[in-house]
């Protein structure tokens, strides 16, 4: 059993990693955990590629943009380093893989079910509840 988990650091992400954890100690297989870094900025932050803007105004707004860029990043690193601390606290000797991808993620998540031969995935809604969809096109 190949299992896909939707991880975005959220409380109900780590629920479906653990809950994806139990499956594969249950049924073997291999665990696979996608993180997709979305570079969603604020329109204003996207402000400096206006025409109508001052040069100074193209730079601070280019700078602010950079700023949270690295600060999703920064924050993107410390998920993934929770969802590898997760893995290795419960999952023990589990096969399992972290993918990290800036694609698209309806595109990311068909990609991995086509090419890792993906059987259930694991994913939260925004009111931490857990969700999965079993594949059954294999």
């Amino acid at each position: 059993m190949n299992i896909l988990v939707i991880y975005n650091g959220s409380s109900g992400s780590k629920l479906s990693l653990r809950e994806g954890i139990g499956q594969i100690k249950k049924h073997g297989g291999k665990l696979i955990v996608l993180y997709v870094f979305r570079r969603d900025y604020d329109k204003e932050l996207c402000a400096g590629r206006k025409s109508h803007l001052s040069k100074k105004d193209k730079k601070k707004a280019h700078s602010k943009t950079l700023h949270h860029e690295v600060t999703a990043r920064d924050e993107a690193s410390r998920h993934i380093n929770d969802a590898k601390r997760i893995l290795e606290k419960k999952g023990g000797e589990i096969k399992s893989d972290i993918i990290t991808t800036e694609e698209s993620p309806a595109d990311e998540i068909t990609r991995c079910v086509r090419e890792k031969n993906i059987d259930i995935i694991f994913s939260t809604n925004k009111r931490y509840r857990l969700n999965y969809e079993i594949n059954c096109s294999s």
